[in-house]
């Protein structure tokens, strides 16, 4: 049987006055390179232009890579990898019913019925292992989802990131 190997002992971080060099560990340097260069997203404000559709975000905070096209509402996978996807979006007037959809298949869906004088809201999240030409979306599935409510201080959105790639 093979003993657990030892701890490190525990690192004291100290500040470093302005005036000196810092020196970054090479596994550090190269984690903080992969996070700068990830293939991600986040967009704001979806539009739904019509049922069975892919919903279009229309205000993008980060395009990483553009692998989510502005005008289709699809964002399309050019780096093969394991990617996590989150939407949250707000209804007011109606149900809505939302699905996170993979090469025009749904992975999931959910649902929030609308209570008179209150805006709701829905979310969902999924891990997906993506290929080169995948492609993810949220859509409103069917005639029974209002739309989506965005104003100037609720805003629906759809982010993706690879967590790493393949």
């Amino acid at each position: 049987m093979l003993a657990p190997k030892a701890r490190p002992a525990p690192v004291a971080f100290q500040a470093i006055p302005d005036n000196q060099e810092t020196l970054v560990h090479p596994v550090l340097q190269d984690l903080l390179l992969h996070i700068l260069t990830l293939d991600m997203f986040s967009l704001l404000r979806g539009l739904t232009m019509d049922k069975n559709m892919a919903t279009i975000f229309d205000v993008l905070l980060h395009n990483g890579n553009q692998d989510y096209n502005p005008q289709t509402g699809i964002f399309t996978c050019n780096v093969p990898g394991i990617y996590y996807f989150a939407y949250h979006v707000h209804c007011k007037g109606g149900n809505v019913w939302v699905a996170l959809m993979k090469n025009n298949e749904p992975v999931m869906y959910t649902y929030d019925e609308y209570k008179k004088g209150l805006v709701d809201q829905s979310s969902g999240s999924a891990v997906l292992p993506l290929k080169q030409g995948d492609t993810v979306h949220v859509q409103l599935p069917s005639d029974q989802a209002a739309g989506l409510y965005a104003g100037q201080y609720v805003h629906s959105t759809f982010s993706g990131y690879l967590l790493y790639p393949m």
